[in-house]
């Protein structure tokens, strides 16, 4: 069994996951990136992250892990302080 996940770190229900069972993080290396940027342009969606050693301990076993990342984007009106 595997998923995608995207959202910011650490993620409660990532984090609970790998307190229940022996989960692993896959390493997605700096090679696939660019193909996905080749694929979509270059910086476009895409980017190469470093999942910090710290996000989930039990799964990562206190080693930082290669990964993809997207941007985030914050909107709010003109009236916000």
């Amino acid at each position: 069994d595997a998923f995608f996940w995207s959202g910011g770190l650490p993620t409660a229900a990532v984090q609970e996951l790998s307190q229940r069972y022996d989960i692993r993080l896959v390493p997605l290396e700096a090679e696939l990136v660019a193909k996905l940027q080749a694929a979509t342009g270059p910086t476009r969606f895409y980017r190469s992250a470093m999942m910090p050693a710290d996000a989930y301990p039990q799964a990562q076993q206190g080693q930082a892990v290669p990964t993809v990342a997207v941007a985030n984007l914050l909107v709010t009106t003109d009236r916000t302080d």
